[in-house]
């Protein structure tokens, strides 16, 4: 399975970031804590003509430290410098400043800090955003495509350049694309909904953060799946629904309710 989803703001969005590259100082290019290396835009860094840049992981709370860390020490012996952050807490959002700012070219440091961000849709750039401001200047939401142009928000002490979500344009993985759309980078319409179910509940039957197994005890990932069905009203006599058991499942998954399951190793 590979994933075609490249709609026209993706394309420009890429194309007015490199050609305001001169206006930046660092770019914060940010991933999903849950699949670090899934969520890394392989085609991106190219693009970034030597500029400074900084893997933001955020949505640290969804996985375990010591998970962190080794995608830290792996990004490391790649020559990728990280930071590991909730984009919801202000100790964090401090911290990655601070790292920025230690980044920023001594030529432009007579001005204030101009960053950019940049990464694949619903990474949670609109709130790290909102947080650096310090109000909402962008409507947050999980599910992709909700910014659609490139802004400059401004402060007293740093100026963000925030982009709309971006994927590359053919997701040739087949794993890389479900994962994706099991944390909400792409739409759930394109979603193949019985290949996502499938990969996530094997993920949650088998990963020792899991706490599948003990909220459903001694029951097959077949049964827990009936069980959940008939539980939210989606099971009839006869069969459930299965995009809406799907879309269920995910939701829950992407809030946490399963346990501290990473989709990359």
């Amino acid at each position: 399975m590979s994933i075609n989803w490249y709609p026209g703001h993706m394309a420009k969005t890429r194309n007015q970031h490199q050609s305001m590259l001169n206006k930046i100082d660092v770019i914060l290019w940010m991933v999903d804590a849950r699949a670090p290396f899934s969520t890394l835009d392989p085609t991106l860094q190219k693009s970034f003509n030597n500029k400074p840049f900084l893997v933001v992981i955020n949505k640290k709370d969804l996985v375990k430290a010591s998970y962190l860390d080794q995608v830290k020490l792996r990004l490391a012996e790649l020559n990728i410098p990280s930071v590991i952050i909730s984009a919801h807490k202000d100790k964090d959002i401090k911290a990655l400043i601070k790292v920025a700012q230690s980044m920023q070219s001594s030529r432009r440091k007579i001005g204030g800090l101009r960053l950019s961000v940049l990464g694949i849709p619903n990474t949670g750039k609109s709130t790290l955003i909102n947080k650096i401001a310090q109000k909402k200047t962008q409507p947050v939401a999980n599910t992709p495509g909700v910014t659609k142009a490139v802004r400059w928000v401004e402060t007293p002490e740093v100026s963000v350049l925030d982009t709309p979500g971006v994927l590359w344009p053919k997701i040739e993985d087949p794993l890389v694309g479900l994962k994706m759309a099991i944390l909400g980078s792409i739409k759930d319409a394109l979603i193949p909904h019985a290949q996502a179910l499938d990969f996530l509940m094997e993920r949650l039957m088998t990963h020792p953060e899991s706490k599948l197994s003990s909220m459903y005890p001694d029951l097959s990932a077949p049964d827990i799946l009936e069980t959940i069905a008939r539980d939210e009203g989606f099971k009839t006599e006869h069969h459930y629904d299965e995009m809406a058991l799907t879309q269920s499942i995910l939701k829950r998954y992407r809030a946490g309710a399963f346990g501290k399951v990473p989709l990359d190793d």
